[in-house]
């Protein structure tokens, strides 16, 4: 089971826009650009399972700790069911690095849910 850790400003507004981070980032990482385009939108961020906040809950069996398996696809299911609970409408994802894979990810396999993909790769 994962726990994601939510960072938000809302507006009135129906549009929704959900930042994504890079490796080893958190949600916070895009506090001040949510900050800026909040009277616009309703600005959401995520602590990423395994990242910031977020908490990643697997008992095996016999009671003992195990690692959890995650994947893009297992991160796009976390967002997907967060989305659904978030809002009917679809959404606009931003993302930076695997923050961006993710984005891309869940606009080609979800694009039922998300309106626009913005994605930053690093430079390499």
């Amino acid at each position: 089971m994962y726990q994601c850790r939510l960072w938000h400003y809302f507006s009135l507004q129906d549009n929704v826009v959900i930042f994504l981070h890079g490796f080893l980032g958190t949600g916070e990482d895009w506090v001040p650009i949510m900050k800026a385009i909040s009277r616009s939108a309703k600005c959401i961020s995520i602590d990423l399972p395994g990242h910031g906040g977020s908490k990643i809950q697997n008992h095996g069996s016999k009671g003992a700790q195990e690692e959890a398996p995650l994947s893009i696809e297992i991160v796009a299911d976390v967002l997907y069911k967060l989305i659904q609970d978030i809002t009917p409408f679809k959404v606009t994802l931003v993302g930076y690095s695997m923050g961006a894979r993710i984005a891309l990810h869940m606009a080609l396999r979800l694009g039922h849910k998300v309106y626009s993909c913005y994605r930053r790769f690093p430079s390499i």
